[in-house]
């Protein structure tokens, strides 16, 4: 087993920390935002039951509103807690040596093109601003929920380039005499 491997499995059995407010927000949002989907959906199918009238525009706020919401704050919350899925088949055969060097790399190419995808959705939420972009024939307002793209892009690159500089830090940290880093140790 890789000395990577070890210590993430020693990270799954230490608690999380408990002044980590910057995760605290992000997660009482993500939260928030889907209490309030879940509400208005519940809502939407009594209504539409009983009532026989659905809200209108539920599938346009769940679509453009909710959803974009969830989705970006758990991709940064993810890389923020090294949460995403690694596919570890290669990785653990290169040397311990090499690894921080190898995942600098990965971490590099991934903040380049979060870096590309922050700038582009940036364009496009500022060109839906400009047009007061809505969805379609119900005429809900749309373009505000397009900057969770860009600023979501801006986050998940902070904490690439804060994993890089680790990473980096990591690989020229010099070994100790038990083989490990001094990091490690």
């Amino acid at each position: 087993m890789s000395v990577n491997a070890e210590a993430e499995i020693n990270a799954l059995e230490d608690p999380p920390p408990t002044g980590d407010w910057f995760s605290r927000i992000l997660a009482g949002a993500a939260a928030f935002v889907t209490i309030a989907m879940m509400l208005h959906v519940t809502v939407n199918a009594l209504s539409r039951t009983f009532r026989s009238s659905p809200v209108h525009g539920t599938l346009e706020y769940t679509q453009f509103w909710y959803l974009p919401i969830v989705a970006f704050v758990g991709i940064v919350t993810a890389q923020r807690n090294k949460e995403h899925i690694e596919a570890r088949l290669l990785f653990d055969h290169i040397p311990a040596r090499a690894q921080p060097f190898v995942q600098a790399g990965t971490d590099l190419l991934t903040l380049a093109l979060a870096v590309a995808l922050t700038y582009y959705t940036a364009e496009m939420a500022l060109e839906s601003m400009d047009l007061g972009r809505t969805a379609g024939v119900s005429g809900i307002t749309i373009w505000p929920a397009t900057f969770a793209a860009p600023v979501g892009f801006a986050l998940f690159s902070v904490w690439l380039a804060v994993d890089l500089f680790r990473s980096v830090r990591a690989g020229l940290a010099k070994p100790s005499s038990s083989g490990t880093t001094a990091e490690e140790s």
